[in-house]
C-alpha cells in the first residue's frame, strides 16, 4: 500500500503541489523526488486519479438550508421550579446521607433505642 510507505506530511506536499500552492524552491524539490522515487510519483498519479474521479461525479443539490438563524439559537429557558427541585434534591440526599450513617454509627443509634426504652420502661412501669 502507497499510504503506508508516505508521511502524511508527504501527502499534504503532493497535494499542495497538485494544487499549486508551492513556492518555487518546494516546487523543485517535489519535482526531484517525483523523478527519484518512483512510491512518489505513483501516489501523485493516485491523487490525479482520485480528482480526475471526484470531478465526474454529479453535483447533487442540498436537501434543505443548513444555515441557522437566530431564532434556531435562542437559549433554552428553564422553568421556575428546575432551581427549586435541585435544592430539595439535595436536601433529600444530605438527609439519607444523615440516615444511613446513623444506622452505622453505634452511637446515634444508642441514643434513639435508649430513649425508646426508657419511653417503654416508664409506660410498663420500672422492671421489679
Amino acid at each position: 500500500m502507497i499510504k503506508g510507505q508516505l508521511s502524511s506530511k508527504d501527502w499534504e506536499l503532493l497535494s499542495s503541489y497538485m494544487d499549486g500552492e508551492l513556492n518555487p524552491r518546494d516546487k523543485a524539490r517535489v519535482e526531484a523526488r517525483l523523478s527519484t522515487q518512483p512510491e512518489f510519483q505513483e501516489a501523485l498519479d493516485g491523487l490525479r486519479r482520485t480528482k480526475a474521479i471526484l470531478r465526474k461525479t454529479p453535483i447533487r443539490k442540498v436537501p434543505r438550508n443548513f444555515t441557522l438563524r437566530a431564532a434556531d439559537v435562542q437559549p433554552v429557558k428553564t422553568p421556575r421550579w428546575i432551581p427549586t427541585m435541585q435544592w430539595s434534591s439535595a436536601a433529600v440526599a444530605l438527609v439519607a446521607v444523615f440516615l444511613f450513617a446513623s444506622q452505622l454509627v453505634p452511637g446515634f443509634r444508642g441514643l434513639a433505642t435508649t430513649a425508646s426504652e426508657k419511653a417503654v420502661d416508664s409506660e410498663m412501669g420500672a422492671p421489679e
